[in-house]
């Protein structure tokens, strides 16, 4: 790892140097398809170029000079942009947005260890040809049509400027309280000199960190990469790496920019634990013994000698305007914090743990779990033996509130597991605009319920099919716009990202107003593969759910956006890992759903112990919708598979034993539990010998060979000691649907 400018090897801030650029750099690229629908935007333009310069200054920082590079090719384009001397083309949308590509895969890199070695310089080339031969505004020429202009006479002027100049040095003497030496190097110096050559403000930012402070270096680069976002850090004393191995708890940095005193302090103080922040104006003997004569050429520069001897100030060159406009502004001063400031500085309201620690607590709370359920067994049997021991009543006391606190520390860790699902969802606006550049379609994508939150584990697995599921909705779904226009649809087709809750799971749904499934074609398609046999009598639910099978395609010629054959198999394959189930809605002329239906959680779950011969399952309580005692003269074969009536409805019902293959008793009870459980608007019954009560369980994971087993999710250890399996409820409904 490169070491940064500072003298400190900045291995150490690399996880929040990755954190901030990938929130810079997703902030970066929904910025510009909101840039793309809107037009025109200046404050949104003006967003996008703090991002840019943001993940610019925080890479320089770390060393990373191709980012650096990228960045600044793509902030100068931007700058462009926002001066008004280019319009927003698709073409420099394009370009920003491979940018962000290219900076994801770099960033991938970094989080690797690796070396940057991807290849940017055609897309740099390409920045550069926009910047320098884009679509400039027009100016005015300069003469009779110009602004109107003041008129100084030229040795006013000059004399003016000395005085400015005199009297601001003056002025900064007596705002500066403590004496701060920068020892500042010769290109520090011509930095500094530079700044304020052409009207930029040079402050010095005092900055006190609360006590006990931990990791005083990270706050103090958190601190600069804030800074960069709108201006140049020229030093910071003491050093990053000083400050780190002392016991000062203040730092100084000189800082070169265009903003306001207020608004630099106010951003400092949204670090945390960054006690106070004072702003003033920059004053050294550099500062003192700069050559005025050097600032007074500058100012003649800019002016521009007239017929009747006097001197004009040219407005759109403002290098001698804003000279003048900030010595003369009133000013801040020292800008120090209220005590509700000082106060609200110290609050912090988020904290960012790495996965990995947040793993390691769920498994330590699910090890308790068990331990729990043990202790829970072991005071059973106690009280079994010894009735009226007064210790065997006050442990089972003792579980019971344990058991109490342990639910209340299961919801709240459960709960620091749960995302936004509109992290994945932000992925999409980006790959719909993409899709539709290629195929020439026009589509609008609606987002709805990115708040609803699912387990981390889920959300980190459900991008990729959500990806092959859209991608078809544009490829397959949506008509062209000339074929949408002659059958009286909008030009523009819609597809509909949707997510909520329903009980203890989530449903997300992707739908469009496109041409839905052709069920004649895939029938065909079906029957020219071998897949099925004309004997089979299908409905147009079961002909629908023929594009899950490997292989299926009905595209008649493969693009790069869908056709291959793969991914609805793997969509369906993921999503019963999970799980889940998934089901399909078409209706032909307006369009097809895809419903997906998640669980909310795969670490530690309710379940219902259930009885069959001699093993033990257990049935997630999410999914159980009650239970019903059967004789078994009722049941009902129907094709095959048991029925059972339910209030009028046909209840299909499935046994654990032909599934699992277990043995039967020798004698058979007249009467037989079932299970009624659902997912979504399916359901079945179970078919168990008895109902052994609900308990916690911990999900674990049956490995890579056992994983995968058609109607298991997974296994528990229950208070005995004994391991119990987990039924996958959607599995065992895929099982029953596709069987009937």
């Amino acid at each position: 790892m490169e070491k940064g400018t500072m003298g400190i090897d900045l291995d150490d801030f690399l996880e929040f140097y990755l954190l901030d650029s990938q929130e810079q750099i997703e902030r970066l690229g929904a910025g510009l398809l909101d840039l793309e629908r809107s037009g025109e935007n200046i404050s949104l333009i003006n967003d996008l170029f703090r991002s840019a310069h943001s993940l610019k200054g925080a890479s320089g920082t770390m060393g990373f000079t191709p980012i650096v590079e990228l960045t600044h090719a793509a902030e100068d384009l931007l700058d462009k942009l926002r001066q008004g001397k280019m319009s927003v083309t698709n073409d420099i949308i394009d370009v920003l947005l491979a940018v962000t590509d290219k900076v994801k895969l770099m960033l991938g890199q970094v989080e690797k260890r690796m070396n940057i070695t991807v290849d940017f310089f055609d897309l740099k080339s390409q920045m550069k040809m926009l910047t320098e031969t884009g679509a400039l505004a027009e100016t005015a020429p300069a003469g009779a049509n110009s602004a109107p202009v003041n008129r100084v006479t030229h040795n006013e002027n000059i004399i003016n400027i000395k005085e400015i100049i005199n009297n601001d040095i003056n002025q900064r003497k007596t705002e500066v309280k403590k004496a701060v030496d920068f020892k500042l190097l010769t290109e520090e110096q011509e930095k500094v000199c530079d700044a304020l050559s052409v009207g930029k403000y040079v402050y010095r930012i005092d900055v006190r960190l609360s006590q006990n402070t931990m990791m005083k270096a990270v706050r103090a680069v958190m601190v600069i990469q804030r800074l960069e976002q709108l201006g140049d850090v020229v030093k910071i004393t003491p050093t990053v790496e000083e400050l780190e191995s002392n016991e000062d708890n203040e730092f100084y940095i000189l800082y070169s920019t265009n903003e306001a005193p207020e608004d630099i302090q106010s951003d400092v103080l949204e670090v945390s634990d960054i006690d106070e922040a004072m702003v003033s104006y920059f004053v050294s003997e550099e500062a003192e013994t700069m050559k005025i004569s050097d600032l007074e050429d500058t100012a003649v520069e800019n002016l521009t000698p007239t017929e009747n001897g006097t001197a004009q100030v040219k407005v759109e060159d403002a290098a001698a305007e804003k000279m003048i406009v900030p010595m003369n502004a009133s000013r801040a001063g020292d800008v120090s914090t209220t005590d509700g400031q000082k106060e609200g500085s110290n609050q912090v309201h988020t904290i960012r743990v790495d996965t990995a620690r947040m793993d390691n607590l769920i498994n330590l709370v699910g090890e308790m779990v068990i331990t729990r359920t043990r202790l829970v067994k072991i005071g059973q049997d106690l009280q079994a033996v010894n009735p009226s021991e007064p210790l065997v009543a006050n442990l089972n006391e003792s579980n019971m509130y344990l058991g109490r606190l342990m639910s209340d520390l299961q919801e709240s860790v459960m709960r620091l597991r749960m995302v936004p699902i509109g992290t994945v969802f932000s992925r999409y606006p980006r790959l719909v605009r993409d899709f539709c550049r290629k195929t020439g379609k026009k589509i609008d994508l609606v987002i709805k319920g990115e708040e609803t939150e699912l387990d981390k584990t889920v959300i980190e697995l459900i991008g990729d099919p959500l990806t092959h599921i859209i991608r078809n909705s544009v490829d397959h779904g949506i008509e062209t716009p000339e074929e949408r226009l002659a059958i009286g649809k909008p030009e523009a087709g819609t597809i509909t990202l949707n997510a909520y809750h329903e009980g203890n799971h989530i449903a997300i749904i992707v739908s469009d107003d496109g041409g839905g499934l052709n069920l004649e074609k895939i029938y065909e398609k079906a029957l020219a593969k071998g897949l099925i046999s004309k004997k089979e009598e299908l409905s147009e639910k079961d002909i629908a759910n023929l594009v899950f099978l490997p292989g299926f395609s009905t595209a008649d010629q493969v693009t790069d956006i869908s056709g291959r054959g793969v991914g609805m198999d793997v969509v369906k394959k993921t999503i019963t890992s999970l799980g889940g189930m998934i089901d399909i809605r078409t209706e032909k002329g307006q369009g097809t759903s895809m419903v997906i239906m998640l669980p909310l959680t795969l670490a530690i779950i309710q379940a219902l112990l259930v009885g069959v011969g001699e093993e033990t399952y257990a049935v997630p309580l999410s999914s159980v919708l009650e239970t019903l005692l059967v004789k078994r003269n009722e049941f009902k074969a129907v094709g095959g598979i048991p029925m059972v009536q339910l209030r009028g409805n046909t209840l299909p019902l499935i046994s654990l034993k032909d599934k699992f293959d277990l043995t039967e008793h020798e004698q058979l009870n007249e009467e037989v539990y079932i299970v009624v459980v659902g997912l979504g608007d399916k359901s079945i019954g179970i078919i168990v010998d008895e109902l052994l009560g609900q308990q916690e369980v911990v999900i674990k994971s049956l490995g890579e060979f056992l994983n995968g087993i058609p109607g298991i999710a997974g296994a528990t250890i229950l208070g005995d000691g004994k391991v119990t399996l987990i039924l996958d409820i959607a599995s065992l409904i895929q099982d029953i649907l596709i069987s009937r």
